[in-house]
Order: C-alpha cells, then sequence, then structure tokens
C-alpha cells in the first residue's frame, strides 16, 4: 500500500503550483487577431500596423498581402500573456522528445550508494557542459582503446595456440594488466610529486610484473572486476532508437503537409537541439564503469598494498599503510573536473620505451620483466595536446546541435531574433563559454594557485547549473507554448523582426520559402548523427547483459580474435 507521505504531499503541491503557473498564459490569438483588426481601423490604432521592410520575404508582394502588426501594438490590445499549444500538441512535444530524453537521462551511469546531490550535480555536469563532459568520456574511451590495440600488439598477428589458449597463459596476462590500466585511469590519486614518482614506480611493477604471486594477485582482481562490469548498453541503444525514430518522424512531418507550419517547425528545432544528448548518453555508458565505484576502489587500493607488502625492498614511500587510500574519488565520464588519469602516461612511457622499436610481438618484453621496471619516472601529471581531438570533435557536436535549432527558429516567421532562436543561441554560448575556460586552465594547473582552482571550480559550477536551467526552460517554454507571446512572435532581439502576423502554412511556405531554411538545419543537425557511430567506434570492445567482454581480444576453444588494429604498430 503506497504512503502519501508529507515529502510526497510537498512535491504534489509543487507539481501543482507548477502547472497552475504554466496554465496562466491568457493570449487567445484568435481573439488578438480579430482586435488588431479591429484596432487598426480607428486613429489611433493605425500606428499599429508594421509598415517597414520584412525580413526574409522571397516574395514582397505576396508578404506584403496581408497585415502584419508592430510588437507594441500587440501588446497593448492583447496583453502580455502566452497563448499555451492545446493538450494535444503539447502531449505530442511530450511523447516525442520529452520523455524519450527523460528515458536516457534515467540509463545514465550513475554511482550507488552516494548522496543524492552527487547525482545531481552530475545531471547538471552533463547538461550544463556537454563539450566537457563528452571530452573526457571520449578521452578515456581512446584511452582503452589504446590499451586493447597494446594488448592485441603482444602477440604474432596468428599467435601459436599455447600462447594464449589457456586462462592463465602470457597472452591472458597481459591481457588482465592493461583491462586493470584501463579501470584504475577513472579514479583520482593522492600524493605530491614525490610521492607521485613512487606510485608511478609501483604500477608498472604491479601491473606487469610476471611473478607468480603478482600474476595471481591481478588475475583475480581483473576477473572479480569483469564481473562487476556495469550493463545495460542494449536497453541504452533501444532508447537511443526510440530518439531516433522520433527525430525521422519529426522531420517527416516536417518536411510534409505541415511544411510551413510554425509549431511544426519549433519541434524539429528542439530535437535538432537535443542531438547531442544521446549520443553523451550512449558514450558514457559505453565507457567502462563499474556497478560499486567505491568497492572497485577498495579492491584497486587492496591490490596495490598487498603488491608492496610482498615486494618491501623495492617500494618504501609509495604507499601509506596508515592510510591505505592511494586512489580516491572515481572521475569517470566527467564526473570530476580536470581528471587526467594515470593511463595515458604509462602508456606514453612504454611505447617510448619499448613498443616503438620492438613493434608487433612485443611480448617477451613483459616475461622478461623489462616492463615491470622503471628506472626514471615521468609522472603522471600533465596535459597531452592530443586531448584537444576529442576536445574539438564534442564542441562540433554541439555546435552542430545548436546551430541547427537555431537556424530554423530564426528563419520561421518571424524571421529574425528572438525567444526561440536566441534561446538556442544562449544555450551554446554558454556552454562553450564553460568548456573554453576548462581547458584553457587545465595545461595550467599545477602552476595555478590552490585558491584560484577552487574559485574557478566554484565559477563554472555556477555557469553550469545556469546552463542547466535554461536549457529546462527552452524544453519546457517549447513544449507548453510559452514562447508563443507578442514578444516573443515578434523577434525584435537582435534589430530585426518586430513585428507579429497571425498567417498559416500555405503563406509561409510560398512567400518565406521556409523548406529550404528548413532543409539547411535538419541536414548540419543530422550530421551529428553520424558522429554517433565514430564514438562507439572508438569503444575497444563492447559489452552486453550476458557474457562479458572487456574489449582486450578474446580467447575461445583455441582460437584467438583480434580486438583492434590488426597489426598497426605504435
Amino acid at each position: 500500500m503506497t504512503v502519501f507521505t508529507p515529502k510526497r504531499a510537498q512535491f504534489f503541491l509543487l507539481f501543482l503550483i507548477l502547472v497552475t503557473t504554466v496554465l496562466g498564459g491568457g493570449l487567445n490569438l484568435t481573439e488578438c487577431k480579430k482586435r488588431l483588426n479591429a484596432s487598426i481601423l480607428t486613429a489611433e490604432g493605425k500606428k499599429y500596423r508594421y509598415n517597414n521592410t520584412l525580413r526574409g520575404a522571397v516574395n514582397i508582394t505576396g508578404a506584403n498581402s496581408t497585415v502584419y502588426y508592430t510588437e507594441e501594438g500587440c501588446k497593448n490590445v492583447c496583453g502580455g500573456d502566452y497563448a499555451l499549444y492545446t493538450w494535444p500538441k503539447i502531449a505530442e512535444t511530450i511523447t516525442t522528445w520529452v520523455l524519450p530524453a527523460v528515458g536516457l537521462m534515467l540509463q545514465a551511469p550513475y554511482e550507488s550508494n552516494v548522496e543524492i546531490w552527487s547525482n545531481l550535480y552530475l545531471i547538471v555536469r552533463w547538461l550544463g557542459s556537454p563539450v566537457a563532459s563528452l571530452t573526457c568520456t571520449l578521452w578515456n574511451i581512446s584511452v582503452t582503446g589504446k590499451c586493447a590495440l597494446l594488448v592485441d600488439m603482444a602477440t604474432e598477428y596468428r599467435p601459436p595456440a599455447d600462447l594464449v589458449a589457456a586462462p592463465d597463459s602470457v597472452f591472458a596476462q597481459i591481457r588482465d594488466s592493461f583491462y586493470l590500466l584501463s579501470v584504475l585511469n577513472q579514479y583520482t590519486f593522492q600524493g605530491d610529486r614525490e610521492s607521485e614518482q613512487d606510485l608511478e614506480r609501483l604500477l608498472r611493477f604491479a601491473l606487469f610484473d610476471p611473478s607468480p604471486e603478482t600474476v595471481g594477485l591481478r588475475q583475480r582482481l581483473a576477473t572479480n572486476l569483469r564481473r562487476q562490469r556495469r550493463r545495460g548498453v542494449v536497453q541504452v541503444m533501444i532508447t537511443l532508437f526510440w530518439f531516433v525514430v522520433a527525430l525521422i518522424i519529426s522531420i517527416h512531418r516536417a518536411f510534409g503537409e505541415q511544411l510551413g507550419n510554425n509549431a511544426t517547425a519549433h519541434d524539429l528545432a528542439l530535437g535538432l537541439l537535443l542531438g547531442w544528448f544521446p549520443i553523451l548518453l550512449a558514450s558514457t555508458v559505453i565507457d567502462r564503469n563499474p556497478t560499486d565505484a567505491l568497492h572497485t576502489r577498495r579492491k584497486l587500493n587492496s591490490f596495490l598494498l598487498t603488491v608492496q607488502k610482498l615486494n618491501p625492498d623495492k617500494f618504501v614511500h609509495a604507499f601509506d599503510p596508515a592510510r591505505e587510500n592511494v586512489f580516491d574519488h572515481f572521475a569517470g565520464q566527467g564526473r570530476l573536473r580536470w581528471h587526467y588519469g594515470a593511463a595515458h602516461c604509462i602508456l606514453n612511457t612504454l611505447e617510448d620505451d619499448f613498443f616503438k622499436d620492438a613493434g608487433r610481438n612485443w611480448y617477451p618484453l613483459y616475461t622478461s620483466g623489462e616492463l615491470a621496471r622503471l628506472a626514471h619516472p615521468r609522472g603522471l601529471l600533465y596535459f597531452d595536446i592530443r586531448q584537444l581531438w576529442q576536445a574539438g570533435f564534442s564542441w562540433l557536436l554541439l555546435a552542430t546541435a545548436f546551430f541547427s535549432a537555431f537556424w530554423i527558429s530564426y528563419n520561421t516567421p518571424t524571421v529574425g531574433l528572438g525567444c526561440r532562436s536566441g534561446g538556442d543561441m544562449i544555450f551554446g554560448i554558454i556552454a562553450t563559454t564553460s568548456t573554453f575556460f576548462e581547458l584553457s586552465a587545465w595545461p595550467f594547473l599545477l602552476r595555478l594557485p590552490p585558491k584560484f582552482i577552487r574559485t574557478l571550480h566554484t565559477f563554472l559550477i555556477l555557469v553550469e547549473t545556469t546552463n542547466t536551467v535554461w536549457l529546462s526552460y527552452v524544453i519546457c517554454a517549447q513544449t507548453f507554448g510559452i514562447y508563443n507571446s507578442c514578444s516573443c512572435r515578434s523577434a525584435s532581439w537582435g534589430g530585426g523582426g518586430g513585428y507579429v502576423d497571425f498567417e498559416g502554412t500555405n503563406f509561409y511556405k510560398d512567400y518565406y520559402a521556409v523548406g529550404r531554411h528548413w532543409a539547411v538545419g535538419t541536414v548540419v543537425g543530422n550530421a551529428g548523427a553520424g558522429k554517433d557511430e565514430a564514438v562507439e567506434a572508438v569503444d575497444g570492445g563492447g559489452e552486453a547483459d550476458g557474457e562479458v567482454d572487456d574489449g582486450f581480444g578474446a580467447v575461445a576453444e583455441g582460437e584467438w580474435r583480434v580486438s583492434l588494429g590488426g597489426g598497426k604498430k605504435c
């Protein structure tokens, strides 16, 4: 039996207040048109008739065949309220865009056993700064793919069965090592510059020491972590498929009988504006993510502590037994700002010292113990300029989304910068600004004062929160018709527009050539859809709801399967 608790009563009252506020719009467009037509027949109301140049009209003579009204006249005669869409129209937008977006959000890889504020901040981070979040996610996917590539190159293209077939074979050991490296890459680590070098030595030894004791520890840990990997890719892909189907239906309606209809155009623009969202969510799920991040962190710390205790003569200061916590916070999928991880630095060192000369079939370097020795640590914290590739791709994805929505909203009469196109533009500008400040500070983190970093972090949280609230407002305004007011219909933000009309589909189709502008926006927006395949192709492997496949090759019945690269040298 469901209990109506006081907390639920509060939420119910808040919902009623929200609905009452939304349903408070009192503008009736049909009545407004009648009153304006009557007013311009009077001497005082003649000034409400708009007689300036019409922006965006391709047939001036035809466009001038109707009456246009000034924004001031519309406000004075009809008031400043908004005309809500009818319930069928509201329900159509909710079922087409809002529910699929909410369904994707519910499938996101949240952490369990954490405070609700942590997951709320994660939502704000993803929605408020999608470029930075996707950049971090794609960077980790690329590092995972590099780990898989090096595993692939550890042996010949067609290696002997005895080298790869057994569960404890050399290939399986190397596979476990790089898998653990990809997992620990999503965790922050504690310590200063001096302890960082000791940690680098410890990680190299713990991951690549070929002694039976260390191999056994790695094998048990890797098996345990593989079993605890988060599932759910299939469910997310089904939800993503529904989002794509909704977009196809919306495009078909927009270029069919509804070509020229304002509400249809802005519905299409809303779907294109959210085009980055399914790609971001799919990327975060594809990116490896433990079911219980806290448990995985304990396992990793316990593993390093055990390795250090088994080799007390090699490591003295790398791990503080009293603290027992080298790896601290889970930072995967853009959860923590400026997280880089340890894997890329270790991979670069291995490539420079060994793999670029050895090429394929480098496994003897592992069996001889050379990979486990690190004479000159280079550090685990530095910024690699190659990360700008992921940042550029992420920004291009967002740019195509908000530009396509902006273009359609701007060129749908009244042509000009107004509430709809301006709302899309503001979201894109805030997201770009947030990413610019975050990425600009990243290369200089070790040189900047801690107080400045904390201040910048607080500022970026405020920016992301603002952008999340703004995006939510844009979606609600488009869904319920809050933009359907005299001010918004006049599109007078940028000096253009400034008038209101009450014409319909055929008028805009014939005299404003809206089909051409809609086609441009749709093509640009859907260019981002092809990027989704690229995002998934970057991943070194996949996962389903049954067998475990961590992307680092597979061994079954004596056969060897290439995971990535197929012979390409580092």
